[in-house]
């Protein structure tokens, strides 16, 4: 059975690229304000950067989705959309799948429980699905 580090460290690398995106958004804005070379040359080298890791976000993110949407079942995709190219939280997943059971409030942490199982299925499916396109 495959295991499921391959694709979650691929997520995780994706994720930290959200954040460097982020970081250097903020440093783009500190850098907006002030006029004097020294920050207009830092704004310039930020912006250089800033498109390479959107260019580089972009590209990551299609090939995630395109695994993603390769995976079987429709549970499975729908948890690894929600987490990583959504960014929601661990309850949130739990409430969008689960929220409308009638019993939801009583075996909120048995639905959580299911998500990290849907969630590790998932994973494993994807590590499939990469394995087989390599």
């Amino acid at each position: 059975m495959a295991k499921p580090q391959k694709f979650k460290e691929r997520l995780t690398r994706y994720t930290f690229l959200l954040e460097e995106i982020r970081i250097e958004e903020c440093r783009k804005n500190a850098l907006s304000s002030g006029g004097d070379l020294l920050q207009r040359r830092a704004l310039a080298g930020v912006c250089d950067e800033l498109k390479l890791l959107l260019d580089k976000e972009s590209e990551e993110y299609e090939a995630l989705i395109e695994i993603i949407n390769q995976v079987p079942h429709v549970a499975e995709r729908q948890v690894l959309m929600a987490r990583y190219m959504d960014g929601r939280t661990w309850p949130e997943i739990a409430a969008a799948v689960y929220g409308n059971r009638a019993d939801y409030e009583e075996r909120q942490q048995s639905y959580m429980r299911s998500i990290y199982r849907v969630h590790g299925n998932a994973l494993l499916a994807a590590n499939k699905i990469m394995a087989r396109d390599k």
